[in-house]
């Protein structure tokens, strides 16, 4: 009987090995994987992984360093919003998660950066949505942004609000032609935002179309500047000054969002690619139960863990008064089958990047896999975290309006998700464990 199992543990850390051959793993890893104590837990995993082609995340392409440097340097610079007091950096802390702390951001007119930013009423306007996250972005698989997908990129053709951009044939392609992903494009519409970063009653806000307000962050507040021009010149080789135009400015924010937020350096990454010691036990249980009876490979799938599409489940909705339902993708496509429905982020560096979901209703993980447990009874038992009013003048609100609920619950296309999951109270720990410390990339703090 000693044989018998002797030879089938070393049978199955001679499948493990291969499989892992398979995903391309380096010669040490295999060895180091091969000679690991292999759990019941891993040979589960192994067909997970094997069915969900699960691979260390690819890098992005690559990025010139001048490019990177004027991204960097636009990313966090005031000037690009009409009052000179907010930064892309005011709602997407480089230090914090790559987000703001709240639920809401605020824009311009607001003081602080990051979790210390507050409202100041008369002044200030809170966005109705929760700052994204900003990990693995400009990848060539990604064609809509926002939250609500407002902005695309696909074949070359823009989808937006611009029309100069957007479309088969805009007027003006000399701007559109210059991005080559669509969070390239993304990083100018705040720009264009009142709440955001615009303002009103400014010199930006003056101007009378979009093109023209970027045409001036560009002329008259960048290229005014001896520091832009010889960033710009270096950035851009090969086009002159007067050739330069806004969609340069997306380019290169575009560039350094790629590379400075790239993150494919988790436990999980490790153990995919071998190490089979890089997750816990308990963190190995928790991975089982995302990919099975959690459901949540259904809308987190890939090593980016986001299909790229659009769900409704069943958040409750909370707001500043006066309170304006958000309908998230119906909201731009004006179809009532996309009403509550929201681009599924990704899970990477989750633990950094609270609170939770379009609205930020959740203040933690633990609160998430909760709501997920039973959808009906988080929407009607759910209560505004009291720590959230202090960054805002403006009260808020929860929707209670029984029939939009309804209709949030409905649109739930998981029926798993509906019917709420049977998890016990170790289930719940251990994909929280894996959500928040198999998923965290030490990269970012």
């Amino acid at each position: 009987m000693k044989n018998k199992n002797t030879k089938k543990n070393l049978q199955l850390k001679i499948i493990i090995a291969l499989q892992l051959f398979i995903l391309g793993c380096s010669k040490t890893s295999q060895t180091d994987a091969a000679s690991a104590a292999v759990t019941a837990n891993d040979s589960t995993l192994s067909g997970i992984i094997t069915a969900n082609g699960l691979t260390k995340l690819s890098e992005p392409t690559t990025e010139t360093t001048a490019l990177i440097l004027l991204g960097e340097t636009l990313f966090s610079d005031v000037a690009l919003s009409g009052a000179r007091d907010t930064s892309c950096l005011s709602c997407h802390s480089t230090t914090q998660g790559s987000v703001d702390g709240l639920p809401f951001s605020v824009g311009t007119g607001a003081t602080g950066i990051g979790s210390a930013r507050k409202q100041l009423n008369g002044i200030s306007s809170a966005t109705p949505r929760n700052s994204p996250a900003l990990y693995n972005l400009g990848r060539s698989n990604q064609v809509r942004a926002f939250l609500d997908g407002r902005v695309g990129l696909a074949n070359q053709i823009i989808t937006s609000t611009v029309s100069e951009i957007s479309g088969t044939n805009p007027s003006r392609s000399d701007i559109k032609n210059i991005f080559t992903n669509v969070y390239d494009v993304q990083p100018m519409f705040p720009l264009l935002s009142a709440v955001e970063m615009l303002g009103t009653n400014n010199t930006l806000s003056s101007h009378v179309t979009d093109i023209a307000i970027w045409q001036s962050i560009l002329t008259d507040r960048l290229l005014s500047q001896t520091s832009y021009v010889n960033l710009f010149a270096a950035a851009y080789p090969t086009t002159t000054l007067v050739n330069l135009n806004p969609g340069h400015i997306g380019r290169a924010i575009g560039a350094f969002l790629k590379i400075r937020f790239k993150s494919n350096s988790s436990p999980f990454d490790n153990y995919v690619s071998g190490n089979l010691t890089a997750l816990t036990e308990n963190q190995k249980q928790g991975m089982i139960l995302f990919y099975t009876k959690g459901q949540c490979v259904r809308c987190h799938s890939g090593s980016n863990f986001t299909d790229l599409n659009f769900h409704s489940v069943g958040v409750p909705q909370i707001g500043l008064s006066p309170f304006t339902d958000d309908l998230g993708l119906g909201g731009s496509t004006n179809l009532a089958a996309d009403n509550y429905k929201f681009k599924t982020p990704s899970l990477r560096n989750l633990s950094l990047t609270a609170p939770y979901m379009h609205n930020g209703a959740f203040e933690t993980i633990e609160a998430v896999v909760t709501h997920y447990i039973n959808i009906s009874a988080s929407q009607t038992t759910y209560q505004i975290p009291a720590s959230y009013q202090s960054h805002y003048e403006q009260t808020l609100v929860l929707d209670t309006n029984t029939t939009r609920n309804l209709s949030r619950f409905n649109q739930i296309d998981n029926q798993a998700l509906k019917s709420g999951l049977n998890f016990s109270t170790q289930d719940k720990a251990n994909l929280v464990d894996f959500l928040t410390n198999g998923l965290r990339d030490p990269n970012f703090n």
